[in-house]
C-alpha cells in the first residue's frame, strides 16, 4: 500500500477492552499497489489494544497519525514500513 495512515477507533478499542473480544476497529488506510523492491531498512508495525492505544513499531514507539509512503504486508500477515 502507498500513502498509508494507521488509525484506531478509540470507541472500538474500549469495546474490545470491556468485552475482552476481538472486534475490527483499527487498520492501515491507503492505496493498494504491487511493489517489486530490494530489501530496505524496514520496521515492523504492530497493534495490540490490550497493550497500546495506537499502532507501535517493533521498539514500542507509538505510530499516531503519521503518513507513510508505503507499507508492506507479507504472506504471514506481518506489516512493515520504512523506518521514519
Amino acid at each position: 500500500m502507498t500513502d498509508v495512515v494507521f488509525k484506531v477507533s478509540e470507541a472500538g478499542r474500549q469495546r474490545v477492552l470491556r468485552d475482552k473480544k476481538k472486534y475490527v476497529h483499527a487498520g492501515g488506510y491507503g492505496t493498494c499497489e504491487y511493489f517489486d523492491f530490494n530489501r530496505m531498512d524496514l520496521v515492523q508495525v504492530r497493534y495490540n489494544p490490550f497493550k497500546n492505544s495506537t499502532f507501535v513499531d517493533e521498539f514500542g514507539t507509538p505510530i499516531n497519525s503519521q503518513r507513510f509512503d508505503f507499507v508492506l504486508f507479507d504472506q504471514t500477515g506481518k506489516v512493515y514500513t520504512c523506518r521514519p
